[in-house]
């Protein structure tokens, strides 16, 4: 039993107001179930005292646990002797967002005064002296969740002249149902007892939280049902007001039994009234979401359409594998380094830009690999573009990046617009892939793309739109032509590939070379199938070397209509284009 006194003659601070925490409580802090007014003398030991309680308090603060099932957060109890119209409590410290505050005020006022409530308190009952009982008496009991911008101040008021003794608390609860009014309440009135009830209740559910609030006119405080656990018990000395909170949870549904205090010195006083409410549990928060499906074999993180792709790739890390399923619309960009691309396995991932940009994969960054993807220039854009801008920074040059087993097609619609545009590269591979039906080239090394290696791919049908262009061009530039210096690609070699059926317009030669700011060297293409019927295969200022080659004779697809590049039995090709 913990009390809390008026303001004394000496502006004593420690009987102003009082706040115990119920883990203050559990501690032994208030351990006699009684506490009166010090006098003077034990000021050495009271200050000690608050040292402690504070000390407590902190520690609980400090320590502050979720609550799993319904319990006491913090409580805090106030009294006054006169009080004129109104009456203030505190918002317990430690109370949280969600929790439940019960508030219990005790006032020695008549039924016929009407107390107001602050903003957002709901009254729950009020009980009281009856006409021509006892003395003048009201307890109410509120309640409220927290809100994120709880005031510390609560006032209740009331439209009376005379000054009245009035005491009171606050308890806040953690873990009961805060959407839905309290469950249950029970009070009664009576006079000339030193020992009176908080009358039954039956509760409609387990587990439910029942606090019982017991007021008086005495002054000598009161004890708690033996039942219940102490939360306060606050009297304002020399008046008629004192309240006693108590609490337990009720384990089963149904009646609790009636509750009974007792004027902590036996005596009969002249109103007490004894009230309990009672609080269902919060519910059982719903079970987490399933967790995401792991990634498919090989797939550190995976992204299905319509996901946000530049945000997906801009995330992977050196060495993860990001897996993309169904079809995507937007533009990508790729500066990061060192990850896997791909369709999930056994997937075709398509991606497809329906913006103004020039380009639909744009790659600046190294040691890339795009594996198992389609990219669909949609007969207006580029489909991939490496190493753009890198004469002028040598970041955005594209080195080492790998295109494996990948389908580009529709990329462009005039000579400007390739599936693939090396422009400043090194050592990019191609492997295992389909490029076909480009308005521009297949694969264009220009200016500066050095030390490429295609291989077992097809490359087909480009040349579709408007301007000059082949299925495969090997080329330089001149300083002044866009770029500032003379550029020229060197070293770069396919090999066991199948180059034909280079659209016919104004050009239909299959492998162009062009050289206006210097040869390239060591240019070659090898062991591979290419075919242009009735035309020339080379065109060029500069020769370009070929070894091997299987001219002139239909590779014999089984239906490139439709970009089925199997090769039929009986093909001059065989062995070379993409492997199963």
């Amino acid at each position: 039993m913990t009390k809390t006194a008026a303001l004394s003659e000496d502006n004593d601070p420690w009987v102003l107001s009082q706040e115990v925490t119920d883990d203050a409580i559990r501690a032994g802090v208030v351990a006699d179930g009684r506490r009166k007014q010090l006098p003077c003398g034990a000021r050495p030991f009271r200050l000690l005292f608050i040292v402690a309680v504070l000390l407590v308090a902190f520690l609980s603060t400090a320590t502050e646990r979720a609550w799993a099932d319904p319990s006491i957060r913090a409580v805090s109890s106030a009294a006054d002797p006169a009080a004129a119209g109104n009456f203030v409590l505190q918002t317990p410290s430690g109370a949280l967002p969600g929790d439940v505050l019960v508030a219990a005020l005790d006032l020695e006022v008549p039924e016929s005064v009407e107390v107001t409530a602050p903003a957002g308190w709901t009254l729950i009952r009020r009980d009281g002296k009856p006409t021509g009982l006892g003395a003048p008496f009201s307890q109410f009991i509120y309640h409220k969740v927290v809100d994120a911008y709880e005031p510390v101040l609560s006032s209740w008021s009331w439209d009376s002249s005379n000054s009245v003794a009035a005491s009171g608390g606050i308890v806040a609860t953690a873990g009961v149902d805060g959407s839905s009014p309290p469950d249950v309440s029970s009070g009664l009135y009576s006079n000339g007892d030193a020992r009176f009830a908080a009358p039954s209740l039956t509760t409609a559910n387990a587990d439910e939280l029942v606090l019982g609030f017991f007021g008086s006119t005495g002054t000598s405080g009161l004890i708690p049902p033996s039942e219940m656990t102490e939360l306060f018990d606050v009297t304002a000395f020399g008046a008629g007001a004192e309240t006693e909170a108590a609490w337990f949870v009720q384990p089963f549904a149904g009646p609790t039994g009636d509750r009974w205090a007792a004027d902590a010195e036996g005596q009969v006083n002249r109103s007490n009234v004894g009230q309990m409410v009672a609080l269902e549990p919060a519910a059982a928060p719903p079970p987490p979401p399933p967790p995401p499906p792991p990634p498919p074999p090989g797939c550190t993180r995976t992204l299905t359409a319509p996901g946000d792709l530049q945000t997906f790739v801009d995330g992977l890390q050196a060495s993860e594998t990001g897996c993309l399923s169904g079809s995507f619309t937007s533009g990508l960009t790729i500066s990061n380094s060192g990850f896997t691309l791909r369709s999930v396995p056994g997937g075709n991932a398509v991606i497809s830009s329906s913006g103004s940009s020039f380009t639909v994969v744009s790659i600046s960054g190294d040691n890339l690999t795009l594996l198992d993807l389609e990219v669909n220039g949609g007969g207006s854009k580029n489909c991939i573009l490496l190493g753009y801008g890198g004469e002028s920074s040598v970041a955005a040059v594209a080195n080492d990046d790998t295109l494996d087993r990948v389908r580009l097609h529709n990329c462009g619609d005039d000579s400007h617009e390739h599936a693939v545009y090396a422009e400043f590269t090194n050592r990019l591979h191609i492997v295992d892939s389909y490029l076909y039906g480009s308005g521009g080239f297949g694969i264009q090394f220009y200016p500066e793309a050095d030390d490429s290696l295609v291989e077992y791919s097809v490359i087909d049908g480009n040349d579709t739109g408007t301007g000059y262009a082949a299925n495969i061009a090997f080329a330089g530039e001149q300083a002044g032509h866009g770029y500032a210096f003379d550029h020229a690609s060197d070293r770069n070699l396919v090999a066991s590939s199948l180059v034909s059926f280079a659209s016919p317009g104004s050009n239909t030669e299959q492998l162009q070379t062009y050289w206006p700011g210097g040869a390239g060297v060591g240019n070659l293409v090898q062991g591979s199938c290419v075919y242009s019927p009735g035309d020339t295969e080379l065109v060029g200022d500069i020769p370009l070397v070929l070894e091997l080659l299987i001219t002139r004779l239909d590779p014999l697809y089984v239906n490139r209509a439709v970009g089925d590049y199997t090769l039929q039995a009986g093909s001059p090709c065989a062995g070379k284009g993409p492997r199963p």
